[in-house]
């Protein structure tokens, strides 16, 4: 089964559309795009972050604990900020790309029975494509980093990407 962490755009939008389904009003293709998304994947997971804005901030009481039916929590695990600055030092991700992209690749749930994802789904073209620029380089900074942890730490992987785009129909 796959493992998709689902970034803030992606839960924004499915957000939206299960608001939108709701009240019986028509989605946007991004938002139905999706939706289409997270139905068809059972293995889905986001960030604490993302949970913790979900819980405390958005006030849609409906909706939320759909989402939160259907996802695990990430959390980040040892060498979780290492990785960070590790990513942003061999390319020109954003901050926020490179959490994403360290989550996808040092995070675990609360049992701790999994290490990272194996597919980022995002709406991040640029992300996207700087990702697949620089993999190589990534791929070889996350090997040296990782040839002399001991396991599960060691058998860390870069993940997939899957972007969902905003103007497809």
């Amino acid at each position: 089964m796959t493992r998709i962490l689902l970034d803030k755009n992606i839960v924004r939008y499915w957000t939206i559309a299960l608001l939108k389904l709701a009240n019986n009003q028509t989605l946007l293709p991004i938002q139905n795009q999706a939706l289409i998304l997270v139905q068809a994947q059972p293995d889905l997971f986001i960030s604490k972050e993302i949970y913790h804005i979900l819980t405390k901030r958005v006030q849609l009481p409906q909706i939320i604990p759909i989402l939160l039916n259907q996802v695990q929590v990430l959390y980040p695990s040892k060498y979780f900020k290492r990785w960070v600055r590790r990513i942003q030092d061999t390319t020109s991700l954003t901050r926020e790309d490179a959490v994403i992209l360290s989550y996808a690749t040092f995070s675990t749930t609360t049992i701790g029975n999994i290490l990272g994802v194996d597919t980022t789904a995002t709406t991040g073209i640029n992300f996207k494509s700087e990702y697949n620029h620089q993999h190589l380089k990534l791929q070889r900074r996350l090997n040296s980093m990782t040839h002399n942890l001991d396991p599960p730490w060691n058998q860390a992987k870069l993940p997939n990407m899957l972007v969902v785009k905003e103007n497809e129909n």
